[in-house]
């Protein structure tokens, strides 16, 4: 069973933060990390996390601008998989997670998370 949470905004991409002081990097980034846990513990189905999961980012850009896809995936999954391990995933090593990401231009900016269990071989869903 996949479980699925949107987050309003978008965070701050690695090219806008790169001058920061790191207090308001740390400060920014442990809101994100907060406002992205509530909502995953919010949708928990199961007090146990998945080992192994597929995850589908889906960014709406908000705009027509030119975005770079990496600074777009990046400033979005890493808040998101700390946020989440522990909660709706057990670890965010590569062995046990598939990362997808899907773009839209669509307003508002905001993001949608979906997790979905796969099997611990990684070819077929577990079932419930």
């Amino acid at each position: 069973m996949s479980v699925s949470f949107t987050v309003e905004g978008l965070p701050q991409s690695p090219n806008a933060t790169m001058r920061q002081h790191w207090a308001v990097k740390a400060k920014a980034k442990k809101e994100w990390q907060e406002k992205i846990g509530w909502l995953a513990k919010s949708v928990r189905t199961s007090a146990h996390p998945l080992k192994k999961a597929t995850i589908t980012f889906s960014i709406h850009t908000g705009d027509n601008r030119r975005h770079d896809p990496d600074n777009l995936a990046w400033a979005v999954s890493k808040p998101t998989l700390d946020a989440i391990k522990g909660i709706l995933i057990e670890d965010d090593s590569i062995d046990n997670v598939e990362l997808i990401y899907q773009y839209h231009r669509d307003k508002p900016r905001r993001f949608k998370v979906t997790v979905e269990p796969r099997s611990l071989s990684g070819t077929k869903p577990l079932t419930s």
